[in-house]
């Protein structure tokens, strides 16, 4: 058995070759902290209705979410306080396979980030859109397109269901207008203000 291990901007995913030429790997698919590059994350407790489902199926470790690259499977995955952590098989790649690119880089270490695909719902919160619960995993990727700046993670999706807060959206909506309410006195107020003086200027007061 041979090991090595692998760091991805504040993410150490580590990756173990077996005797049987598999290679377990052991990361954090997901980390509260933080947000991606749409400006999002999971909340805490949003994957935990949906990781049984998935464990008990066909839990696929893909390549970058494509189906026609199954590189293996997720063998554990749960939250706990920092992210969802997991533990996932990549199958070994003969030479021939067309596969063992990914393989091998995946060995080296050039391909380090976790990905997670699903149904997601949103909802709006204090830190803003946020997904709320994750409704079914699809899969779980290796890639080397890395979103999120703290666990190299990203979230993508089959389907994005919105969830809005009704009462958020309104108190919003509401605050906008009163702005723009504000702003529309102050320009009706500043445009009386300079008739006034002009119509001084030519003695009609």
């Amino acid at each position: 058995m041979t090991a090595g291990t692998f760091t991805a901007e504040g993410k150490a995913l580590s990756t173990t070759e077996l005797r049987s030429g598999d290679l377990e790997l052991r990361g954090y698919a997901v980390v509260w902290e933080g947000l991606d590059a749409q400006n999002e994350n999971f909340l805490r407790g949003s994957f935990r209705k949906a990781i049984p489902a998935f464990l008990k199926g066909g839990a696929p470790l893909a390549f970058h979410h494509q189906g026609d690259k199954v590189l293996g499977r997720v063998l554990e995955m749960e939250e706990d306080a920092y992210g969802v952590k997991l533990r996932a098989r990549v199958d070994k790649q003969e030479a021939t396979s067309p596969l063992r690119h990914l393989y091998d880089a995946i060995k080296r270490g050039t391909l380090k980030g976790l990905s997670t695909g699903g149904y997601f719902s949103r909802a709006q919160t204090a830190a803003g859109r946020m997904i709320d619960e994750v409704l079914r995993i699809t899969e779980v990727s290796v890639t080397g397109v890395p979103q999120h700046p703290l666990t190299s993670a990203q979230a993508a999706e089959v389907k994005a269901i919105m969830r809005p807060n009704t009462i958020q959206r309104v108190e919003e909506e509401l605050a906008l207008l009163t702005l723009r309410a504000r702003v529309l006195g102050i320009s009706q107020e500043r445009s009386r203000t300079q008739t006034l003086a002009e119509r001084a200027a030519l003695g009609m007061l």
